[in-house]
C-alpha cells in the first residue's frame, strides 16, 4: 500500500483525503463541511445517525 493514507478493501484501494480536505477548507470549513455531512445522514426525530436514516439518505 503506497503510503499511510491509503489502505485496500475487498481489492479496492482507498486515500483518506482529510489532509487534502484540511489544507483547502481550513480547521474552520472541515468542521462546517463534518457538520453539513451528518445532518445530511441524521435521523432528524432523534438528532442521530441510525441504520434506518443512512438507508435512506
Amino acid at each position: 500500500m503506497g503510503s499511510e493514507t491509503t489502505w485496500k478493501v475487498c481489492g479496492e484501494e482507498f486515500e483518506d483525503m482529510l489532509l487534502k480536505m484540511t489544507e483547502k477548507l481550513g480547521g474552520e470549513g472541515l468542521i462546517n463541511e463534518s457538520s453539513n455531512g451528518f445532518n445530511l445522514l441524521m435521523n432528524k426525530d432523534k438528532g442521530v445517525i441510525t441504520f434506518e436514516s443512512l438507508k435512506c439518505n
